[in-house]
């Protein structure tokens, strides 16, 4: 007689990719969505599959699950598929979840891939530079802690694409991705001051402030982009003022 042992082979996973809100940055609250597959050769097999997006969340049961992270930091995200032999595969994608100042890098290097067309007057070649200036400035006053001041300049980043209306492809793209990361700012300084309002006085400005910001998104996404950048640095000097 000849004995045959079949032994199991597990599963070969793969975490095929991630999409993102915004490209070249993943902030605090972008909704991510994830891929991931497996073969196995055990055509019989049952599966189960776990998701463990690094930061104690989990998700089970589905191979296109959707997370946001809560803070900035450095993620390990692992797909892990069991079969029903007790065969085990994995593998692992690396999230970076950006900071605003982060987040500015990815816009600046968004915006250098953008042309204007060979035969734009010379006046939008000037707005162009004066928005990478404008977004040079956000970078220096986020690292030194002059947040209000790149509020300012965030504003005149949208103010200066706008003003290239229809004559540069993707404007409209990169003026989104400022407008999310202004929003991220305000944000992150009403959660602090969340923390922070104390008294009646500042308890009141907190109320403002909230609705000031309600206010600011909804512009947004009506497309009244100058007008929720005023009220977005209006919204933050408010804030600003409950210590």
């Amino acid at each position: 007689t000849t004995s045959i042992t079949i032994n199991n082979v597990p599963p070969t996973v793969s975490l095929m990719g991630v999409t993102q809100p915004n490209p070249g940055f993943v902030l605090p609250g972008d909704l991510l969505g994830f891929t991931g597959s497996y073969m196995d050769p055990g055509t019989l097999d049952t599966h189960s599959s776990t998701w463990d997006f690094g930061d104690g969340a989990t998700a089970t049961g589905t191979m296109s699950p959707l997370h946001a992270y809560s803070a900035p930091g450095d993620y390990t995200v692992t797909l892990t598929v069991l079969d029903n032999d007790g065969g085990l595969g994995f593998d692992t994608i690396q999230i970076t979840v950006d900071t605003p100042e982060s987040a500015v890098g990815g816009i600046t290097g968004n915006l250098e891939l953008l042309e204007l067309p060979a035969d734009a007057p010379a006046g939008l070649g000037k707005q162009y530079d004066r928005a990478m200036d404008s977004l040079q400035a956000v970078q220096d006053n986020l690292d030194s802690g002059q947040t209000s001041a790149a509020l300012s300049d965030l504003a005149s980043v949208v103010r200066r694409l706008s003003a290239l209306g229809d004559r540069l492809d993707g404007a409209d793209e990169i003026i989104d991705q400022v407008i999310t990361v202004t929003h991220t700012i305000v944000t992150e300084r009403l959660k602090e001051a969340i923390q922070d309002a104390n008294t009646f006085p500042e308890r009141f400005f907190l109320r403002i402030g909230i609705s000031m910001l309600q206010r600011a998104q909804r512009f947004a996404m009506m497309d009244r982009v100058r007008p929720a950048m005023a009220l977005y640095s209006t919204t933050y000097r408010l804030l600003d003022r409950i210590q």
